[in-house]
Order: C-alpha cells, then structure tokens, then sequence
C-alpha cells in the first residue's frame, strides 16, 4: 500500500500499477499523492529529470476523467512529498542541494487578476532593488536570489518587458518600471500532443474500430480556448516540414487594454492536409500566459472503399 499525503486513504500497490504505462512501471523508484488535488506523481530510475504525473477526477463511485502527463527539470530529482496541494521536491545541481515547492492545486490566481503568470523560480519584485537611469533609460534590478539567466519579467497586468542579464545578480529593462508591480522568473515550455484522429466505424458486436479499407484525410483543426493569451500549434506531416500556427491576442484583433493583457475566449482553427496516422498534432507553449484549452474538432475528408458487413 501507498499512504497518500499522510491520511488514512491508502491506495493499493496493484491498483495504482494497473493505471501506469507499461514503460514507466519497470522502472518506478517513488510514488507519492495527494488526495486533495487527486495526483499521484511518480519518479523512476531512468530519468532522475523527470516526475511522471497522474491526475484523475471521482463523481461518487466512477472515474470520470484521468491522464498522464510528465515535468521535466534543469536539476536532478532527488526525493519529493507532498504537503497538502504543494509537491516538495528536493533537487541537485552543480551548485548543491536545492529545496523547492510546485504548487498543483487548481484554479489559483494572483491577487487581483482572473490568471496566473507562469513563471519558475518566480520573485514578486518587491522582493527585489530597482533603479532608474535617466540618461539610459533604463531600469536595473538588482538583488536576484540565484542567477538572471533566461529570467523573463512580466508587470503584473501581463505586460511582458525585455530583460537583458547583465551580472549574476542583476539585469536591465528598458523604460522606468520602478513604480510598475511585477514579476521576474524563467518561462518553461508546455506542450500536449494529439493522439491519431482516426475515424472509427461501428462493428457487428456493437463496438467500433478502425478500417483498413477506408481513406482519411484530416483538413483542418479547430481547439476551444478560454482565458488564454498564446499558445502555438505545430503540424508535422510525415516526410515534410512542420508548419507552425501561433494564437495570440493582439494579432487576432481581440478587446486589448494597452500593455495590459485581457485573457480572451473563443476557438482557433488550423490547417493540417495530412492522413491521421501521417501528422503530428502538438500544442506548445513558451508563454507565462495562461493557456486552457478545453477541446479540440477536426474535419475529415473520408472515402469509403468498401462496407463492413457482420458474418
């Protein structure tokens, strides 16, 4: 048995076994859960950059909805628990050991906004010393815990400034932010990767399945957002280039408030003209913007070549 964030609720071995992909179960080193947020995250031995994670949702008796995802890390993963929502991790580099908190509870927003920045190793910049230079121009932040590289600065309305690294501890954006709230930390990348669009037909039994003897093509894709600010879709057909598709806000035309993000809604639609099993399908993400998406639709040119008779 599995003890999950320290309660009575246990989970059997075999029981969580069944749910883990056959890749992952040879390997697993730790698993730990928390019931509040219905996650079970487990480490393995082939990969110490990299938590595998599996969340599901209960309506009474029934498991309405589960899926696997998977954070991966600039450190190794030495050992992690959860207390309550927040996973603690403790992770090694060059540098030592590191103590870090992953927040996995949802529906969490910053105070005042609808959203949530997406920011690692994020520093609300009241934490930190800022000072301006009028000959330059330019705003210098000063007093950075570890080192600025790749940190990204966003005002606190989603405004994103363009930070240049200029010491271990500090850099530089251009304009006088010292009275702007805002947040300094390095992006991560999101990515979701559509499963084959294949069309099934009904069988004699009742079930569905899919035919050799039918032609598919996939035209378009349509996904279903809702408070969103950027995300990018990438297709790869088989033996040719990946064709990128980028939503954004302003580039669309939506109701923006000037260097003020105002998270939109609604649904993007893409090109694809590639068979199912032909195409790669991924969503990426590189943004502290928030990205929900909430379904996907495509739209097939399909050409029977035959009918499915039971015997």
């Amino acid at each position: 048995e599995y003890f999950v964030d320290n309660n009575t609720e246990t989970f059997h071995s075999e029981e969580i076994t069944q749910q883990i992909p056959k890749y992952i179960t040879a390997n697993v080193q730790k698993i730990a859960g928390s019931q509040s947020e219905n996650t079970i995250v487990i480490s393995t031995t082939e990969d110490a950059k990299t938590l595998f994670v599996y969340k599901y949702f209960w309506s009474n008796k029934e498991k309405i909805q589960s899926a696997w995802m998977k954070f991966t890390f600039d450190r190794d993963v030495r050992g992690f628990d959860f207390i309550d929502s927040n996973l603690h991790l403790i992770t090694a580099d060059t540098d030592g050991l590191h103590l870090e908190k992953l927040t996995l509870e949802d529906g969490l927003t910053d105070t005042g906004l609808d959203y949530t920045l997406y920011l690692d190793s994020r520093i609300d910049g009241s934490a930190l010393t800022v000072s301006y230079d009028t000959a330059s121009k330019t705003s210098t932040i000063s007093n950075f815990p570890y080192d600025p590289v790749d940190v990204e600065v966003y005002s606190k309305v989603g405004h994103k400034y363009a930070f240049t690294r200029t010491s271990a501890t500090a850099g530089t954006v251009s304009g006088d932010i010292t009275a702007v709230p805002f947040f300094a930390g390095v992006p991560y990348n999101m990515l979701y990767r559509f499963s084959d669009q294949t069309l099934k037909q009904p069988t004699e039994r009742g079930g569905r399945s899919a035919s050799d003897y039918a032609y598919q093509t996939i035209r378009n894709g349509s996904i279903d957002y809702a408070d969103t600010g950027h995300f990018t879709v990438e297709v790869t057909p088989q033996y040719r280039d990946t064709y990128s598709y980028a939503f954004n806000p302003d580039i669309l035309g939506a109701d923006l408030t000037l260097n003020e993000f105002v998270p939109q809604n609604g649904h993007f639609r893409f090109p694809v003209q590639a068979r199912p099993n032909e195409a790669k399908i991924e969503v990426k993400s590189d943004s502290a913007l928030p990205v929900k998406l909430l379904g996907a639709e495509f739209e097939s040119m399909f050409i029977p070549r035959s009918r499915r008779y039971g015997a």
